[in-house]
């Protein structure tokens, strides 16, 4: 595993972040997974042909991991020198967030194109194989998150790439 993917993973590989996933789905193995510790380590997880998941709206330091979840390739999910995880058809970008935001969704012209995963929610980790058998892989292309003071920061940004929050 590559130096950078070891750092990431001890950021969030913790017992209040991540969740065990049946193996190639987005389900998670326990039903109390939103109060539920999980005591094996990713790579654990992943050596036992399972899929993880990261909860979204939990504390690292001062801020709050968040993700953007894209459900649709286009390029209104690129964002230069950001680095995210490609998924079976869309993107996730993690955030750290000073101001935990409510859960929304994520338009394009109009369109609705993923959703903003914060408190009660989770993205299924890198490294896990999605249902058609496609690996959710981290494209390393600059920093790991996003670093934000407010929701209203976050929205500043993204309406430069003319998505709106609703």
């Amino acid at each position: 595993m590559p130096f950078f993917m070891k750092e990431l993973f001890n950021c969030l590989d913790r017992a209040d972040i991540r969740i065990p996933l049946k193996s190639e789905s987005k389900e998670p193995i326990v039903n109390n997974w939103p109060k539920c510790k999980e005591k094996r380590n990713i790579e654990k997880l992943l050596e036992l042909g399972l899929n993880y998941g990261l909860r979204t709206g939990k504390k690292i330091g001062r801020y709050y991991f968040c993700a953007l979840d894209f459900d649709k390739k286009g390029n209104y999910s690129k964002f230069p020198f950001i680095s995210y995880v490609k998924t079976y058809q869309g993107r996730h970008v993690y955030l750290k967030i000073k101001e935990l935001p409510p859960k929304c969704f994520l338009y394009y012209q109009g369109e609705k194109v993923g959703e903003l995963q914060s408190e009660g929610q989770y993205v299924v980790g890198f490294g896990s194989i999605h249902p058609t058998g496609k690996k959710y892989e981290f494209i390393e292309r600059g920093k790991w998150f996003w670093k934000l003071e407010s929701m209203e920061e976050l929205k500043e940004r993204l309406r430069k790439y003319e998505i709106e929050l609703r």
